[in-house]
């Protein structure tokens, strides 16, 4: 069992690893907005290799120890990345205000 664990956990590290491979990073995604659709369709690209990367190591690491676990653990990882990418994408870009220069005049 501690085995499956461990097998588990090298499958969860190496599909938050394929992630950051394939995708940008949150603050970069949180400045695109949804009327970019080239930049929309390159995230959504990106989630779908690290799900097909992250799901396969886990199938690997399922079938080398022939435990479920690692494969559950795959899925529950690459489905958890895609939530918090979509609803990063999906919100509303803040207002940030313009920057603005206060002259002082001295006396």
């Amino acid at each position: 069992m501690s085995g499956d664990i461990g097998v588990a956990t090298l499958a969860m590290t190496q599909g938050i690893a394929s992630f950051t491979y394939f995708l940008p990073k949150l603050t970069d995604v949180r400045r695109t907005t949804q009327r970019d659709p080239e930049s929309v369709a390159d995230i959504r690209t990106g989630e779908a290799a690290g799900v097909v990367v992250t799901f396969g190591v886990g199938m690997v690491c399922s079938a080398l120890t022939r435990s479920a676990m690692p494969a559950v653990v795959s899925l529950v990882t690459a489905g958890m990345i895609v939530c918090l990418y979509e609803s990063v994408l999906r919100a509303e870009p803040l207002d940030v205000p313009e920057r603005t220069a206060t002259v002082l005049k001295l006396r």
